[in-house]
């Protein structure tokens, strides 16, 4: 993730590099930007997974099957691998860190190697620390950050409502207890993001997939502790 922050988010230079808050009348992350941040990480994981026909239909009572399994799991605590692919890459960008989720809003994401950066949503607040400085944005700033809250939150949480709001969920049954949700974009903000791909078993969520509109795709695997 460090890529993109200093290529996509790169700090304002100030004498105390402590802590800048963006905000009415101050100089502020771009929302492209804070959207490419949380790209870097998300919200993730197994196998690259192609997307569905436009025409295929989500099976609605494995759809609610599967929220309600995912809202019994209140708090998650977990290692994390991070692939990123793209053409523009001679090889994969590898990233290895920590994850931890608590019901019902807050999201943490700590890369531990190769450059320590975190990132974390805590209610309506998006943080950002990387290089001795930290970030802090509303989501409600940036609609491409909120909409991709609303994907990671809104299936950790197992929330219908916060999901809908800005994609299309489309559930299907994998072997065994294994599914996996595809989530299309519902909004011009979330078509900018591309195609989130979640599989999981029973109540844990295995991995998650973000496939962008230009073809880079960045995995997420969950280990367990």
């Amino acid at each position: 993730m460090s890529d993109a922050l200093t290529r996509h988010a790169a700090p304002h230079h100030a004498s105390n590099p402590a802590r800048t808050r963006y905000g009415r009348g101050r100089n502020r992350l771009s929302r492209r930007r804070i959207a490419v941040l949380l790209l870097c990480c998300a919200t993730l994981f197994a196998p690259i997974l192609h997307a569905e026909p436009p025409a295929a239909a989500s099976d609605d009572g494995l759809l609610a099957r599967i929220l309600e399994r995912l809202a019994t799991q209140t708090e998650l605590w977990t290692d994390f691998e991070e692939t990123r692919r793209s053409e523009l890459l001679a090889v994969p960008i590898e990233q290895r860190g920590e994850m931890r989720y608590r019901a019902p809003d807050y999201l943490e994401q700590r890369v531990l190697h190769p450059q320590p950066t975190l990132w974390q949503i805590d209610g309506d607040l998006l943080r950002m620390e990387a290089e001795g400085r930290v970030h802090e944005l509303p989501l409600a700033d940036s609609p491409q950050a909120e909409a991709l809250a609303d994907a990671l939150l809104g299936v950790l949480n197992g929330d219908p409502t916060r999901l809908e709001r800005s994609w299309h969920p489309v559930a299907r049954a994998e072997a065994g207890e294994t599914w996996r949700l595809t989530l299309r974009p519902g909004n011009r903000h979330t078509a900018r993001l591309g195609e989130v791909q979640v599989r999981g078993h029973d109540h844990r969520i295995i991995s998650i997939t973000i496939t962008e509109p230009g073809g880079d795709v960045r995995e997420l695997r969950m280990i367990a502790r």
